[in-house]
């Protein structure tokens, strides 16, 4: 039944990854960003600043959008647009959209537009502005040319610094910001369940089944790959400050990691299972050196993932190159497909594809272990059906050399007769009539089931009032008026089989060659 189960969960993964790779952008509105290239004058005072400055002054410089960084820092820019092109194709009301890790004041055309937090020149003095914002713009503040935008920022809450931590500054119809955030949150969430669903299932069979070490390390990877999804759409689903930002980019990494270990993990365990560890440390040590020195957090996630799986190809293609067995060579080709889509895909890998591409992953591989399991359980039950077959020969050969006796009474007399020449036993109250194969009957003074554990394992129980001796069974028949079944014997007696017992009774017959 877990088998059937797992093929269901790896249904559920693929049906949920389809429909979240489909499904459109949930944004009807668009914001159009400023040009990363667009001219900026930047001034930075060692004091606070009352009132808008000048830009002017010697404190004040040139650069461009794209260069503007407030991380640990207290700046004042401003820079002059004509009105969007595609101003028309918004509905008003209109919005200024900032997404970037700083607080902010915002003015237009020497209007003040609003707050994001309160920018300082000191940690102390600053409040956290949230990461994304948008900023009401009234239409009569829009004009055809020159307009002039200012802004007061400063980010001396951020924990870890970023090569481009203003995101975006752009303008739109007004709207939610979180809508032009993440597209996928939706179908990303339902992806979330997925993978806390497959976690919860194989956290189930861990515990039924300790001794399995892959279903431990499946439950890590559906969990952590539940965290690090959620982490990375969280962005679009909570109206967070900017600080958070830093430790979701820190989550993410980190989570992105140990799903890849955990994925050449098991590779290692399948591929080389002598010198797992050694693969696991040797991809391991190659992820951290790559965390650490390249840089770009979503570089840093992306190689976080892909180190592990090239190491993990590798492992699969020379274990191929030795057996040429065809399930690795499957396993090879769907990895190689899975890296050679990250590389493609590098520069939006963190939008959902990423997600996708791990529960395609994860499908494969729990299908494949599920492959494994089925064949595993037929040999298991191949090596049962053997043992118990020799162990009943055994007993008919120690019963025909040395037959059981069991004690019963006959005409009032007590006897000790062989079990060999006993053809059933059926209950009959606080007695057992035992039926022998010369068409004799005797009663056992005890009851069906203290009976039951004298007799040697020649011997079934078929039905709650009767024991046959599967020596003395013939055939095994159905009947068709009341729907019953029943042994008939070689004296041509007929004992009946109740229907709760009939599966195992049909099999052991076929099972023994009876």
């Amino acid at each position: 039944m877990s088998l059937i189960k797992l093929k269901y969960i790896t249904f559920l993964f693929f049906t949920l990854i389809l429909a979240a790779s489909i499904t459109e952008a949930k944004a009807s509105e668009w914001v159009v960003p400023f040009s990363h290239s667009t001219a900026v004058t930047v001034c930075e005072f060692d004091q606070p600043k009352q009132q808008l400055p000048e830009f002017n002054e010697p404190q004040c410089g040139e650069t461009v959008l794209a260069s503007i960084d407030p991380q640990q820092r207290e700046l004042w820019i401003k820079f002059s647009f004509d009105e969007p092109e595609a101003t028309a194709m918004f509905a008003a009301p209109y919005g200024l959209y900032l997404f970037g890790k700083a607080s902010s004041v915002v003015y237009l055309n020497d209007t003040l537009l609003g707050t994001n937090g309160t920018p300082a020149n000191s940690e102390q003095d600053e409040l956290s502005g949230h990461m994304d914002t948008v900023f009401f713009i009234p239409e009569h503040l829009i004009k055809a040319k020159n307009n002039q935008l200012v802004m007061h920022l400063s980010g001396h809450r951020s924990l870890v610094s970023l090569d481009h931590p203003i995101h975006l500054i752009g303008f739109g119809g007004y709207a939610d910001p979180k809508s032009f955030v993440q597209r996928y949150s939706a179908w990303g969430l339902v992806l979330v369940g997925a993978f806390v669903l497959g976690g919860v299932y194989f956290l189930m069979l861990s515990l039924k089944q300790p001794s399995i070490v892959n279903f431990k390390l499946f439950t890590a990877l559906c969990f952590i790959a539940a965290i690090q999804l959620f982490t990375e759409l969280s962005r679009g689903i909570l109206d967070y400050r900017y600080p958070y930002h830093d430790v979701r980019l820190v989550v993410v990494t980190l989570c992105s990691f140990v799903l890849g270990v955990l994925l050449l993990t098991y590779s290692s365990i399948k591929t080389h299972p002598k010198n797992a560890l050694h693969w696991i440390y040797t991809g391991a040590f190659a992820s951290i050196l790559a965390i650490l020195f390249i840089p770009g957090f979503d570089t840093k996630t992306t190689l976080a993932i892909f180190v592990p799986l090239l190491v993990g190809i590798v492992q699969i293609w020379l274990c191929w190159r030795r057996s040429k067995d065809k399930n690795l060579l499957k396993w090879l080709i769907v990895q190689s497909i899975i890296a050679m889509t990250i590389v493609y895909s590098a520069s939006g890998f963190h939008e959902i594809i990423h997600f996708v591409i791990i529960g395609v992953l994860l499908m494969f591989i729990f299908n494949r272990h599920a492959q494994e399991l089925t064949l595993l359980q037929l040999e298991r039950n191949k090596d049962q059906q053997l043992i118990a077959k020799l162990e009943y020969r055994l007993a008919q050969q120690a019963e025909q050399q040395t037959p059981t006796k069991i004690e019963a009474s006959v005409g009032g007399k007590t006897h000790f007769i062989s079990t060999s020449d006993i053809a059933y036993c059926q209950a009959s109250g606080d007695y057992v009539q035992v039926h022998m194969s010369n068409q004799k009957q005797v009663l056992y003074s005890g009851t069906l089931k203290q009976l039951e554990t004298a007799l040697p394992s020649t011997f079934l129980k078929v039905h709650r009032s009767f024991i046959v001796n599967l020596e003395q069974v013939s055939c095994l028949s159905s009947n068709t008026a009341d729907g019953g079944n029943n042994l008939h014997l070689s004296n041509e007696q007929v004992v009946p089989v109740s229907r709760r017992m009939l599966p195992s009774v049909r099999k052991t017959i076929k099972q023994y060659s009876v």
